[in-house]
């Protein structure tokens, strides 16, 4: 994954190259840009499968993450509390790994997107944010 989002655009959309024997996966979502929302991860190809349970409470976010295999990676988060500054993780998903801006294409960090370090185990895991 190229670790790029993009929040939006006019018009066409425009794919970079695609290499031989390779693909590009595209999630489009209507959203509130108020909202925090779940971006996708590093770590399954679905850009959102994974994630079995989403609460959003003030200052808060909790998750429980599914997956069948186990790997290490992260969670693409936009957290529009935390524009400047990421936010706290807590829950067995986290690594304790330093939490990254999102950038957009062309490598400007975006304001309140955020990559969360993780690892996973077969089954359920909970990940919880506090901002």
């Amino acid at each position: 994954w190229e670790q790029t989002v993009s929040m939006g655009w006019a018009g066409t959309l425009q794919a970079r190259d695609v290499g031989a024997r390779s693909a590009k996966v595209l999630a489009v979502r209507r959203r509130d840009m108020d909202a925090a929302a779940y971006l996708g991860s590093s770590l399954h190809i679905s850009c959102g499968k994974e994630l079995a349970r989403w609460e959003e409470t003030e200052g808060r976010v909790d998750m429980l993450l599914r997956f069948e295999a186990s790997g290490q990676g992260h969670v693409s988060l936009y957290l529009p509390a935390c524009r400047q500054t990421p936010p706290r993780a807590q829950g067995a998903a986290y690594t304790g790994g330093e939490i990254l801006p999102l950038c957009k294409q062309g490598g400007q960090p975006m304001d309140g997107a955020w990559k969360v370090p993780v690892a996973v185990c077969a089954g359920s895991v909970d990940l919880s944010l506090l901002f």
